[in-house]
């Protein structure tokens, strides 16, 4: 979620509040995560705010640290950590949270595991399903900027002594599309696990629209997906051609380009 800001109206420092989101969202819809801000005006675009973000001699810059603070962690903010196989094993085992993570609404709009594994903490970037550990922030003190003044050596690490994506030390992670803040647990220290943590999984697909007909994606390569019927009845039957698998369940195969509306379903439980 991200406010931008722009000139366009004269109103008080001559800024006016757009807000570009994520399907269904709104600033203000959870006061316990204040959306990430940026002043753009005529000398100042989106594109310049990115490039800035992803670049070493900003480290220190004003403006940027101005909206790196605005993407700000409460009590109760919601937290993710991406992480491999091998570290869900470590957490149903009894790990703690720890080290790299993000604000869950920073990185909402990621839904593809590859697109997630890029967020990985070591090193692991191709896997077909990806998982993240999900909990709920106790005490804004337990976070800190990977950059300075708490981490100013982070950045200056050199390639054979990394694990993972490179550090920028701008507060924000290495990306030529997303404005996306990360954060570490402060001084690398395990937090306790909160109540209601969550391990959840991500695989390739969702629900889409094909031939005007809801469906899931069960998988997908570049050019194909399978699909199952969400709602199926005579008409989607003919539409689909789709084949009845076992009682009540119809799936197809459509072509990739044909899907619309394509998106991660999130159906909360209600507890």
């Amino acid at each position: 979620m991200v406010t931008v800001c722009s000139p366009d109206i004269q109103v008080p420092n001559t800024f006016r509040s757009v807000t570009v989101t994520g399907e269904g969202n709104a600033i203000g819809t959870d006061s316990l995560e204040p959306a990430l801000s940026a002043p753009l005006r005529r000398d100042l675009g989106w594109a310049q705010v990115l490039r800035m973000s992803q670049s070493a001699d900003h480290r220190d810059d004003p403006l940027l640290r101005q909206i790196r603070d605005t993407a700000a962690v409460l009590r109760g903010t919601r937290m993710i950590k991406v992480l491999s196989a091998e570290q869900v094993a470590g957490h149903l085992g009894g790990w703690h949270p720890y080290g790299f993570c993000y604000r869950a609404c920073d990185i909402a709009h990621l839904h593809e595991p590859r697109d997630l594994t890029m967020l990985g903490t070591d090193g692991v970037e191709h896997s077909e399903m990806a998982f993240a550990l999900r909990w709920r922030a106790v005490d804004p003190l337990d976070y800190e900027v990977p950059g300075s003044p708490g981490q100013p050596g982070l950045a200056t690490l050199q390639a054979h002594n990394r694990v993972g994506a490179m550090i920028l030390g701008t507060g924000f992670t290495p990306s030529n599309e997303d404005l996306v803040p990360e954060y570490i647990t402060a001084g690398f220290a395990d937090l306790p696990m909160p109540a209601n943590a969550q391990i959840v999984a991500y695989v390739p697909g969702g629900e889409a629209r094909w031939r005007e007909v809801p469906c899931w994606v069960l998988q997908r390569d570049e050019t194909w997906a399978r699909l199952r019927l969400v709602r199926p009845d005579n008409d989607s039957l003919a539409a689909t051609r789709a084949r009845c698998y076992e009682r009540g369940v119809y799936e197809s195969w459509a072509p990739v380009g044909e899907l619309l509306d394509h998106h991660i379903a999130d159906i909360p439980y209600a507890l």
